[in-house]
């Protein structure tokens, strides 16, 4: 799959956080529909942060990546927040269906590891729910569970940089 994808920071002005709101809507209904996740209607009340990207990660000291095909189509993202003294926060992994299993997921987690490195993060955490595929994938780059959340049936995850 090398050269078919290409992972890149979000930029404002350039990238569409309404694009990325709506893909992500598409990923999770479709994540419901072959029984991966069950988010109950909250899919929508939930995206705040995606509607104010460059607000919610950027600005705030974290990022937030994009993948697109080489036709320059959304195919996956990434954010990762700052939550201060040298913690990061991975949000919203998602990969659109026809994309998965073809190295997009990893392909952004590692970049986004390399600039947390780079930005001076110290820590990364996540929260991933049961029946997504995600924890898996973390556990190849270091993530280590440390955690459940009972109501909302997630794992949660740290590693060290």
């Amino acid at each position: 799959m090398t050269n078919q994808f290409s992972v890149k920071p979000f930029q404002a002005g350039k990238d569409s956080p309404d694009e990325i709101a709506a893909t992500h809507l598409k990923i999770r209904q479709w994540e419901e529909r072959v029984g991966q996740a069950d988010f109950s209607g909250r899919i929508l009340s939930s995206q705040k942060d995606l509607k104010s990207l460059n607000r919610y990660y950027v600005a705030a000291g974290g990022n937030f990546f994009i993948a697109k095909d080489t036709e320059g189509r959304l195919i996956g993202f990434v954010g990762l927040k700052n939550n201060g003294d040298g913690h990061g926060a991975f949000k919203r992994l998602a990969v659109v269906p026809e994309w998965q299993r073809k190295g997009v997921g990893k392909a952004l987690v590692s970049v986004a590891i390399d600039w947390a490195r780079a930005a001076g993060f110290t820590k990364l955490s996540l929260q991933t729910h049961s029946r997504e595929y995600a924890k898996s994938l973390y556990e190849q780059f270091g993530f280590k569970v440390v955690g459940w959340v009972d109501e909302l049936e997630d794992w949660l995850m740290e590693r060290r940089l």
